[in-house]
């Protein structure tokens, strides 16, 4: 990565190696994407996530997972798209309604669970 404490040699490889890395990055995302399963969350599970990156206390790499993988439940696959787009913005008011509208979620599915319509 790009540090003031790394030489300017060191830091003219890393965006080398990083310029040369997003290409390969696109055409193997873009041949894998076809054949990708979206995966089985929980809206509380989508919560966590969400909690976790607002809080500063989710890990990369599940961060990284949550924004690639797609998510079977279309409700929280919308919630995930939208925080897609909150990654750099430092307004945390959009992350909370998203926070919000997953937690809605859970409720109400755990009010069917509990309440089956006859």
């Amino acid at each position: 990565m790009i540090s003031p404490e790394n030489s300017k040699l060191r830091n003219a490889v890393g965006c080398v190696a990083f310029l040369l890395f997003i290409p390969i990055f696109l055409l193997v995302k873009i041949i894998a994407t076809p054949f990708e399963k979206p995966i089985d969350r929980t809206p509380d599970e989508v919560v966590g996530l969400l909690v976790g990156f607002l809080e500063g206390t989710v890990e990369d790499w599940d961060w990284d997972d949550f924004m690639g993988i797609s998510i079977a439940d279309p409700r929280l696959e919308d919630i995930r798209e939208r925080a897609f787009f909150l990654q750099g913005d430092k307004d945390v008011e959009p992350l909370k309604e998203l926070i919000a509208d997953a937690k809605a979620i859970a409720e109400n599915d755990r009010a069917a669970r509990h309440n089956p319509v006859s």
